[in-house]
């Protein structure tokens, strides 16, 4: 028996549990060494038939970039119709090859939320063509 696919307007995935900060406002609680791996992110493309919208979250996803490249070439190669792909990032992780995964799908954001002294303060970069230049104060 086929199973029924699903479209989605929206995932919201959590990519990996695995932070480089322990930030005391943290909802996601104490990381873990534990990421997606490419089989599940595999099954997600066989039990989902499209998603318009995808938001990687984690732990920090910057520290999982080879899952987040795969996803992204599972996504181009697939009949989905993801117009949006973001990711919520802690702002403190600077790897270029996020740069080349941006652009390969062309419509890529990058939030990047700073907390110091219990402020907030948000960055964003639309496009995926440049750099993010974080001033501190």
């Amino acid at each position: 028996e086929l199973l029924k696919k699903y479209k989605y307007d929206e995932l919201m995935i959590e990519i990996t549990r695995k932070c480089n900060l322990q930030c005391e406002h943290c909802l996601r609680g104490d990381s873990q060494n534990i990421t997606m791996s490419k089989d599940v992110i595999d099954r997600i493309f066989e039990d989902a038939a499209d998603c318009k919208q995808i938001l990687l979250t984690g732990g920090e996803p910057l520290l999982a970039l080879d899952e987040i490249e795969y996803f992204v070439d599972r996504i181009l190669k697939s009949d989905w119709t993801t117009s949006n792909l973001a990711m919520t990032v802690n702002g403190t992780i600077r790897d270029k090859r996020l740069i080349d995964i941006a652009n390969k799908f062309c419509k890529s954001k990058v939030i990047c939320s700073l907390y110091k002294r219990q402020r907030k303060r948000k960055l964003s970069l639309k496009g995926g063509t440049k750099l993010c230049r974080i001033k501190r104060s």
